[in-house]
């Protein structure tokens, strides 16, 4: 039927379009490697961004996968504030931090709350003049 077609044509558009936003996503996880800065050995990469949700989750994974990487990305889409902390497994062995607990002390800033596990934590709020707060503020809860 006519609408069965319509249908099936909207999901494949949607499938192009969550294909860019990864592609598009994974452009500006490499583009932000190149500005990460090593702190006592661990490559940290703080950011700004404004990326759906989605994608910075794939970011995160992605850094974070390459090993010895702490990655912290204050994030603004649709009106809305998030802070996503990942932090490769070796790292937290290693150091002792904790995704969880650093998201939720940074939510303050963006009016929200979170948590999460030791390697991978997001906190959401209602407040995007917050984020600059988060990436001044990060390094407090991380012994570097």
């Amino acid at each position: 039927s006519a609408i069965q077609q319509l249908k099936e044509k909207e999901a494949a558009a949607q499938k192009e379009v969550d294909a860019l936003r990864k592609e598009k996503a994974m452009a500006a996880a490499g583009e932000l490697e190149n500005n990460a800065e090593d702190h006592g050995g661990v490559r940290v990469i703080a950011a700004r961004t404004a990326i759906d949700a989605g994608s910075v989750k794939d970011m995160v994974f992605k850094l974070k996968g390459q090993g010895n990487t702490l990655v912290i990305f204050a994030n603004a889409w649709e009106g809305k504030a998030t802070v996503s902390i990942g932090i490769s497994d070796e790292v937290v062995a290693d150091k002792g931090w904790h995704a969880g607990n650093a998201v939720r002390a940074l939510a303050q800033h963006i009016q929200g709350g979170g948590g999460g596990q030791p390697a991978f934590a997001t906190a959401g709020g209602k407040n995007p003049e917050g984020l600059d707060k988060v990436l001044c503020d990060w390094k407090n809860h991380f012994a570097l």
